[in-house]
């Protein structure tokens, strides 16, 4: 399970990873991309869609995925502002400041949103509620390099 959540100016991610019901392990859920934009994924696979986001959207070489079974929520933060992806091809523009995906997407969103936090903050305050997730959070800023 996961949490990702991002501003304009930075995107953070928890690194607990669950399996099933009793497996768990530490990965990283967000990259930072060749163009400075950054991008993260939550659920069942959100790497195929990644991967095809990080090398352009070619039209001719688009991913597939099963809709029943590969169901992911994906933001990706550019200059341009905070795009989300869920279970789509499609990017959709928000006009929030601010998102967040994964099962601790709600306290998240109200750290940031109601209490003001930072989305490192705020991603580190979800996995004191949320038992899914947890770890150490990853932070990077649009157009580190």
């Amino acid at each position: 399970m996961t949490v990702i959540a991002c501003n304009l100016e930075m995107m953070a991610a928890d690194t607990l990873c669950h399996e099933d019901d009793s497996s768990h392990y530490f990965a990283a859920k967000m990259t930072l991309l060749k163009d400075g934009s950054i991008i993260g994924g939550a659920g069942n696979h959100p790497e195929i869609v990644m991967d095809w986001i990080d090398r352009g959207k070619p039209l001719n070489d688009k991913p597939s995925f099963d809709y029943e079974k590969d169901n992911f929520s994906i933001l990706h933060l550019t200059d341009d502002g905070i795009f989300l992806y869920n279970n789509s091809l499609i990017g959709f523009r928000l006009k929030e400041k601010n998102y967040a995906v994964g099962c601790g997407c709600d306290v998240a969103l109200y750290c940031m949103r109601v209490l003001k936090m930072t989305p490192d903050l705020a991603v580190k305050e979800s996995t004191k509620i949320n038992l899914f997730c947890g770890g150490d959070v990853d932070v990077f800023k649009l157009n580190e390099t």
